[in-house]
C-alpha cells in the first residue's frame, strides 16, 4: 500500500496531536560524570515526552558544562561543552533509557573558524592544507549512554548514568573513553 502525501499527513497530524494529550515532562538538571579524576559537570534542560496512556516516551536535551579531561601526553585540558541529545526509555517512578548526543561547542566554534578565517586564506591563495581542513567542521565530540533513575517525589529525580565518550581537539585526544555520573533534576 502507497502512502499518498495527503495520508502521510493526516497520519503525522494524528501522532502529533496524541502526544501533545500525552504526560509531558520538563526538568531542570545538574549532573556531574567522572573517571578518576576527569570530570565532566553542567547544568541543563531536558524535556520529555511520553506516549499517550504508556510511561515509553523520548526526551530531548541541551546542557553547558565544564570538562576537565587528561589527555594521552598527560596533560589536563578544561573546556566549556554545550552538549545537546536524545533519549528514549522508560519514564515513569523508576526511569531506564539510552541516550546519544554530542558537543555542539566544538562543532560551532569549528565551523565558525572555518568560515571566518579559511575562506580568506583559500581566495587568496586558491588552495590550502586540505588534509588538515577538511573533517574540522564536522569533527564534534560524541557520546552513546545507558541511565536510570528514580523519583523521589513528584518534583525530584536523582539518576545514575554512564557513556562511551570520544572525546579529543584537532591537537589532543583524551585518554578514557569511559563515564559514569549522577544527576539530580527538578520535574515541571
Amino acid at each position: 500500500m502507497k502512502l499518498r502525501p495527503i495520508n502521510l499527513s493526516a497520519l503525522c497530524l494524528l501522532l502529533i496531536s496524541n502526544m501533545t494529550l500525552a504526560a509531558n515532562q520538563t526538568r531542570v538538571y545538574l549532573s556531574t560524570e567522572s573517571h578518576n579524576q576527569q570530570t565532566i559537570s553542567g547544568l541543563g534542560v531536558q524535556y520529555i515526552a511520553l506516549a499517550p496512556r504508556s510511561e515509553l516516551g523520548v526526551g530531548l536535551f541541551s546542557s553547558l558544562n565544564h570538562a576537565t579531561i587528561n589527555d594521552l601526553q598527560g596533560d589536563t585540558q578544561q573546556f566549556a561543552q554545550w552538549e545537546i541529545g536524545g533519549k528514549l526509555g522508560y519514564f515513569d517512578v523508576f526511569e531506564l533509557y539510552a541516550e546519544i548526543g554530542m558537543d555542539m561547542s566544538e562543532g560551532m566554534g569549528n565551523l565558525a573558524y572555518v568560515s571566518l578565517f579559511e575562506q580568506d586564506e583559500y581566495d587568496e591563495h586558491n588552495s590550502f592544507e586540505q588534509d588538515r581542513h577538511d573533517d574540522l567542521p564536522f569533527n564534534v565530540d560524541g557520546f552513546v549512554g545507558i541511565g536510570t533513575g528514580i523519583s523521589i517525589n513528584q518534583f525530584i529525580t536523582i539518576g545514575a548514568f554512564a557513556r562511551y565518550r570520544q572525546i579529543d581537539s584537532e591537537h589532543w585526544q583524551s585518554d578514557n573513553q569511559l563515564y559514569g555520573g549522577l544527576s539530580l533534576s527538578v520535574v515541571f
